[in-house]
């Protein structure tokens, strides 16, 4: 019994290097955030960059930068800007656009770096913010909007059925008026964040894009919030002072980021909007699958 004891303690140290030889590397400190529709829920783009093993601290760190550099390039490009059209588009276009996207690699904001010193090897974790200045509203959108890469609102009317008279926007007993923000639910529609998300009527007639919005705020707000729950969009609406929203119900969506609602759902929001300009604030929030 005793040579069985023995033989247990000297074997433990023995299974226990082997255990740590032959586990996995330790999964990544930090975590990807490349989704299309996770990185404007969140309102940033994070990679994370990994070094080959068996390096010195300095050389390790230096070689996952790189790694999460290239990482955040491809993340960026990837960014979509409207219907199909994505940032490695607008890059392909115009050297602007490819300059403008370089230069947010040199203000990327570390997010977090280790070296594990058992594998030597390390990990460098990278941001950039979609919004805020210079984030991607800040510094991107006025390029794309000059270089016509994306579509802008210009002379569209406002109205949603400009052929109707003017008094039938007005608002009535039937509209709210204290409705200070909306939100746009889209189960069962495809849909995709991007740079511009537009609201629509069924006629084509644009409600809400980002040439609506005050400019300090689109820099802050971009066009407004995304999300997958319903309470989520209300509780973000509110960090907004909008604490009334109008609820829509999409009725489809055109080249997968424009959002299509109803005539009467137009005519209400538009009535809405004329008393409290939430749309001119980009409270607004896109309820998504």
């Amino acid at each position: 019994m005793r040579n069985i004891k023995q033989t247990s303690i000297w074997l433990s140290p023995f299974i226990f290097a082997l255990c740590l030889l032959l586990a996995p590397k330790s999964g990544l400190t930090f975590q990807d955030s490349v989704e299309n529709a996770d990185i404007f829920a969140k309102g940033y783009i994070e990679v994370v960059g990994e070094s080959e093993s068996g390096q010195r601290r300095y050389a390790a760190i230096r070689a996952a930068t790189v790694v999460a550099q290239r990482n955040l390039m491809e993340a960026i490009k990837e960014i979509r800007v409207e219907g199909e059209t994505t940032v490695a588009d607008g890059m392909l276009q115009n050297d602007t656009v490819r300059s403008r996207v370089s230069g947010f690699l040199r203000g990327a904001r570390i997010c977090g770096r280790k070296y594990h010193a058992g594998e030597r090897y390390g990990e460098v974790c990278l941001r950039i913010n979609l919004k805020g200045n210079g984030g991607v509203y800040d510094s991107l959108y006025s390029t794309l909007e000059q270089e016509k890469i994306v579509t802008t609102g210009g002379e569209a009317p406002l109205s949603p059925q400009p052929s109707m008279a003017a008094n039938a926007f007005k608002v009535d007993g039937g509209v709210n008026d204290s409705y200070d923000g909306v939100i746009i639910e889209l189960a069962g529609h495809s849909f995709k964040p991007a740079i511009v998300n537009r609201i629509l009527n069924q006629k084509g007639d644009i409600l809400f894009d980002p040439s609506r919005v005050i400019n300090s705020i689109l820099i802050d707000r971009g066009t407004g919030g995304f999300t997958n729950k319903l309470g989520k969009a209300k509780g973000l609406l509110a960090s907004w002072n909008g604490v009334n929203p109008l609820m829509i119900n999409a009725v489809g969506t055109q080249q997968g980021t424009d959002a299509v609602i109803s005539d009467q759902d137009a005519k209400t929001l538009f009535a809405a909007d004329q008393n409290n300009s939430f749309l001119s604030q980009a409270k607004v929030v896109f309820v998504i699958n």
